[in-house]
């Protein structure tokens, strides 16, 4: 059967066209402010209910609508913000495609409310799925107000794939903070109904809304400034002590919009390299400023994409400024490594090829194909008369401890090979491995201690994952719990003694907003959340070891069966054999 080519109904058209703009509500609260600091506000008001479905109403002091205007901002690609093409290249206004208003009418029943301060007349409209049901003028008042009701009443399939209340809640609050944040003179508040959830006063400096956002959790933030012919770029860092498992707490400003970047990204984790831990990522907002013809924004429905013209100097200016910071300060004594370049003779190579430094798998006691534990009896006559007893061994395979060197490795001698052991990576794999006994139910719920002050969590920074948040902390032997604002942890597993618990919390809510909704297993989402937790209960490099405790390291290795990486993938020792040294000698 031929069907005939035909165009779609207008009301077909702007449901489509919704789907690419308005996602969730928190899509249209960002539609929304961006038309209110558009039109020049210098207060903006939230107030939502249902999680933004029911309703969700922004007021602004901005220059306002008259009831014609109104009208015709309903209409899709109607904007007051470009007259032609050519003006995309320096657009400096938030919005400029002219959809956002059409697209949310169509999907939800809407109120505008708007007095135009140029004209001194201004306007009422209620529309229904996108057509205008009551229009009036109205006599005085100031600014606008717009009010959205019923979202996705009519596109049911929309509300289906939405999040629970609690979640979307969460994106609403970060929404409202990607806007308040780079708005320096702007004073913005968020209302859940009557209560007062945020407010970022206009007061405020930009450093300021960073901490009002952040809080005590991030410590004391490192504030960065750098100026090249194409960026002027302010950085807001995390301390080196204070980092994350995945790229969540990385915002990015440019021109003060919101956006996506793998530039910055890329710059950060470059220019943090053996600042922070491996495959770890700092907290940070980077706000950028750049000539509008210099950005290309109409590259995302939304947006959250952009293009620039000079990328690789973005990239530049960032690693630098960054790099900068962290790199030793003129005055200060070399490091030993540098030391060590400027006074170690050259060695000229060996006359054999050079050591094979390699990573073996040590197998349990009496593997025969494992290095550790190999040649632990010395050849007849080896020992030598006159030759000091070696100590008694107190480690499996005869292990013997001989020191803790650059804080971060430990060594051990075992027959005929030297084993370094990473630490950080060491305990990771042993806190690990108990963490996922407690998990799979092979370790009970492991020995509880009660904290001597419960851990209070307030629920706006779990980004409305606080019950996935709970059940996974009881799921490991935690006591946590639900207060009306706040997560609540009242006892926790011996294994996660000297935990920041915060920060542990951070980075569940992290992984569980990245990964809860894809493709992954839930053995996949459980090893993520175990891996972040042991990086946390786990010692770091340069930890001062106490007397025994680099030999139970060694041991609780050996038990677990010397798996030879870290839950992150890395190396968690190496082992170079008696073979090794000749080479690298040039006696072999």
């Amino acid at each position: 059967m031929k069907v005939k080519v035909r165009p779609l109904p207008d009301d077909v058209v702007n449901r489509i066209a919704a789907g690419e703009v308005v996602e969730r509500p928190s899509s249209v609260l960002k539609e929304l402010v961006e038309n209110s600091l558009d039109a020049g506000a210098t207060r903006v008001e939230v107030v939502f209910a249902g999680a933004g479905l029911s309703f969700l109403e922004v007021r602004d002091d901005g220059f306002g609508m008259t009831l014609e205007e109104i009208i015709e901002a309903l209409k899709r690609f109607t904007t007051s913000k470009i007259s032609r093409f050519e003006d995309l290249s320096s657009i400096a206004s938030f919005g400029f495609r002219g959809e956002a208003l059409a697209s949310i009418s169509s999907v939800s029943t809407m109120e505008i409310i708007s007095w135009s301060r140029i004209e001194g007349r201004g306007g009422r409209v209620l529309s229904r799925e996108g057509k205008v049901v009551e229009k009036e003028e109205i006599r005085g008042g100031e600014g606008t107000l717009v009010r959205v009701m019923d979202l996705f009443h009519n596109v049911p399939a929309r509300k289906k794939f939405l999040r629970s209340p609690r979640v979307e809640r969460g994106h609403l609050l970060e929404t409202f903070y990607d806007a308040a944040i780079p708005c320096e003179g702007v004073d913005f508040t968020l209302r859940e109904e009557r209560r007062e959830v945020a407010r970022i006063p206009g007061s405020l400096s930009l450093r300021e809304r960073v901490e009002a956002r952040e809080g005590e959790t991030w410590g004391e933030v490192v504030e960065l400034e750098g100026v090249s012919p194409y960026f002027v770029i302010k950085i807001f860092l995390t301390p080196p002590t204070r980092s994350f498992s995945t790229t969540a707490r990385i915002r990015t400003f440019v021109n003060r919009r919101p956006v996506r970047e793998p530039i910055v990204i890329r710059a950060l984790r470059d220019s943090m390299r053996g600042v922070i831990p491996e495959g770890r990522y700092p907290g940070a907002y980077v706000f950028i400023e750049a000539s509008p013809e210099e950005v290309d924004f109409n590259v995302h429905p939304t947006k959250r994409e952009v293009k620039f013209r000079y990328g690789r100097e973005l990239f530049e200016l960032i690693s630098y400024t960054v790099k900068r910071e962290f790199s030793p300060k003129p005055g200060f004594p070399p490091s030993r490594e540098e030391e060590k370049r400027e006074e170690a003779p050259s060695i000229p190579p060996g006359p054999r090829e050079k050591a094979e430094w390699r990573m073996r798998l040590p197998m349990r006691d009496g593997g025969a194909e494992s290095p550790i534990g190999a040649g632990t009896t010395p050849p007849p006559g080896d020992a030598g008369e006159g030759k000091p007893s070696p100590p008694e061994a107190l480690l499996p395979g005869g292990a013997r401890f001989v020191g803790q060197v650059l804080g971060n490795y430990l060594l051990f001698e075992e027959g005929e090979n030297l084993i370094v052991v990473d630490l950080h990576a060491a305990s990771e794999r042993i806190t690990y491995n108990r963490l996922a006994s407690i998990a799979a139910g092979e370790d009970g719920e492991g020995e509880r201690e009660r904290l001597l002050f419960s851990v209070e969590i307030p629920l706006d920074k779990l980004s409305g994952y606080e019950e996935e948040v709970v059940e996974i902390l009881n799921g490991f032997g935690c006591d946590a719990l639900i207060t009306e604002d706040s997560l609540r942890v009242e006892s926790v597993p011996t294994v996660f003694r000297g935990v920041n618990l915060e920060e542990a919390v951070l980075d569940i809510v992290d992984e569980v907003g990245l990964n809860w909704g894809s493709a992954q297993t839930p053995e996949e989402r459980k090893h993520r959340i175990i891996a972040a937790l042991s990086c946390h209960g786990s010692l770091r490099g340069d930890s001062p070891l106490k007397e025994g405790e680099a030999e139970e390291i060694y041991r609780l290795l050996r038990e677990g069966g010397y798996v030879a990486t870290c839950p992150h993938g890395r190396p968690v020792f190496i082992v170079i054999s008696r073979d090794d040294f000749h080479r690298l000698f040039g006696r072999k």
